[in-house]
């Protein structure tokens, strides 16, 4: 099995070529890689291609080229392992802040020679007329031996070094774990107005929500499976005074969010839970027997968010939608009591 070279990339001092995706779609380039990292070591080429092809699309890092082309000259295609050579050699000549070292330079130009000979040899062979064919002469026993696999190394872009270190590390082979970063906790607060309706009574209210999830990765989108707290307070009238009700909403909830854009994601999320109100004191409006101190529904929301990458780990969240149906407690006046609510906020994932 071959070991793997790590080539590491300075992403952040590169130019626009090396510019950072948002973190969900660098997490997805990465996943590509470690899938084709795991088919190049098992000479799966074209399945390693495939993954690296698709890693690029999403984050276009040289780097990706430079494997490309190092699966194509193993399965014996000169004439593409040739075009990616170049196109990661022209990539890298253009990056000023950190432009390839004269000995990686130097290797690169002896494949593109090696390569161009056996791309015209391939061309040559191909345009011979197959006008006779010839008894093969026996092999010998050195002959019948595999020819010894080269030591070739393929490149992971999200490693981080300082620019004279890069090819220092191309001299020797190293096993290297390729796992990316994964995400192991994320934390959301959210402030904004809830508009609510129970029956003939309607109130807008400020409203204060925490959550917090376990992100999972699957494809192109992250997965959350959490739990929420929502905080909303009630005023009403009884008896000629101002009384206030608390109104509160555990939930568990999933979400799945989706990049449409550099550092910009859309996001869904369905919760299911209850709705709890106390403080109702006698008088109340919402209560049949206006004596009720509390209630607890059962309740379900759904909402839709933009998210927008401040910093690795932290993002802004605009929601304008969020809808949420409690089904009304026995004595209430009410049969429900719906909320419809808009609201801003800060995410952490780590």
């Amino acid at each position: 099995m071959t070991r793997l070279l790590v080539l590491v990339v300075l992403a952040l001092a590169s130019g626009p070529a090396l510019a950072q995706p948002a973190a969900p779609q660098k997490q997805l380039a990465q996943d590509h890689f470690a899938k084709g990292n795991i088919a190049y070591d098992l000479g799966r080429f074209d399945e390693a291609i495939g993954e690296f092809t698709k890693a690029y699309e999403v984050w276009p890092q040289p780097a990706f080229l430079y494997n490309i082309a190092q699966a194509h000259r193993l399965a014996g295609r000169c004439k593409d392992a040739l075009y990616f050579y170049k196109r990661f050699r022209a990539l890298r000549e253009r990056d000023e802040a950190n432009p390839l070292r004269p000995e990686k330079r130097e290797e690169i130009d002896r494949f593109i020679t090696e390569l161009t000979e056996c791309a015209a040899r391939t061309d040559a062979m191909a345009a011979r007329p197959p006008d006779t064919i010839e008894k093969p002469a026996p092999l010998s026993p050195a002959q019948t031996r595999p020819p010894a696999r080269p030591a070739v190394a393929i490149v992971d872009p999200a490693e981080s070094a300082e620019p004279d270190e890069l090819d220092d590390e191309a001299d020797e082979s190293i096993e290297t774990s390729t796992d990316a970063p994964r995400h192991v906790i994320s934390a959301r607060v959210g402030l904004g107005i809830a508009i609510l309706h129970a029956g003939d009574a309607d109130a807008v209210q400020p409203r204060l929500a925490l959550a917090g999830a376990y992100p999972l990765r699957a494809a192109d989108f992250t997965i959350e499976l959490g739990g929420a707290l929502s905080f909303t307070p009630v005023p009403y009238e009884a008896a000629g005074a101002n009384e206030r009700a608390t109104l509160l909403a555990p939930r568990v909830f999933a979400a799945a969010s989706h990049p449409i854009a550099r550092k910009l994601s859309v996001r869904g999320e369905l919760a299911l839970g209850a709705v709890a109100m106390f403080g109702l004191v006698a008088g109340n409006p919402l209560t049949r027997d206006q004596l009720a101190g509390w209630f607890v529904m059962p309740s379900a929301r759904v909402s839709v968010a933009a998210e927008y990458e401040l910093t690795p780990q932290l993002f802004a969240t605009v929601s304008p939608l969020g809808l949420a149906y409690s089904v009304g407690a026995d004595g209430m006046l009410a049969d429900s009591l719906r909320e419809l609510d808009l609201s801003i906020g800060v995410a952490y994932r780590r």
